[in-house]
């Protein structure tokens, strides 16, 4: 489910709307139609989410229901239904300003999920297969090398801002149409890049092992 700060709970749960005959007639909101899904995993963006929204899920997260006052309702989970939080901050928020609207989020929230698991990057071979359904095998792999290089000067503190698999997916896209090594990677990844140490890193790493072109 799509989440932002602004959103309130009706948006959630839903309101009475009129129909096109002009009777009042109560509107499922995005989470109230989910529950009625039984095949439906319901995805949280975490920091997103505002104060009320946190409260509204933790009582679902408890009970494994959801109470619409408007009407009286009471709709359950269904009994093989999953509700999963996704966080790049491990609930802390982002303090440097570069992931705008990502708030800490409420710790009594995240004890309501009763399990964590960290994600990772795909494995190299994994994303460089991915990769080839648009360039060649040879570049693919040089593409992921380049970037399990770029994520380990992050994990090691020489960098701050990592290359995420949609910037080698648009770098292979390019190099496999042709498009000059140079010209692709400016487009596809430097100028995606925020801080210019960050950016030199990247061209000086893309200069000494990178040859997409040949």
């Amino acid at each position: 489910l799509a989440h932002s700060q602004q959103m309130e709970c009706a948006d959630y749960i839903g309101t009475r709307v009129f129909d096109d005959e002009g009777a009042m007639v109560w509107a499922d909101g995005l989470l109230t139609t989910a529950l009625r899904d039984p095949c439906a995993i319901i995805a949280i963006d975490e920091p997103s989410l505002n104060p009320a929204a946190c409260q509204m899920y933790q009582t679902i997260l408890d009970q494994r229901y959801l109470n619409i006052p408007a009407t009286g309702e009471r709709v359950n989970l269904q009994p093989d239904q999953l509700i999963i939080a996704l966080d790049n901050t491990s609930g802390d928020g982002d303090q440097s300003g570069a992931y705008h609207g990502t708030a800490p989020v409420n710790i009594a929230f995240m004890d309501r999920f009763a399990f964590i698991a960290k994600a990772s990057y795909m494995p190299m071979a994994a994303e460089a297969k991915l990769l080839e359904r648009y360039c060649s095998a040879a570049q693919a792999h040089a593409i992921a090398l380049y970037a399990q290089a770029v994520r380990s000067a992050v994990a090691d503190g020489t960098v701050e801002q990592t290359v995420s698999y949609r910037r080698l997916e648009a770098l292979a896209i390019l190099i496999g149409s042709g498009v000059p090594q140079n010209t692709a990677l400016v487009t596809a990844i430097f100028n995606h890049v925020n801080h210019a140490d960050d950016e030199e890193f990247y061209r000086q790493l893309a200069g000494a092992t990178l040859d997409l072109n040949n």
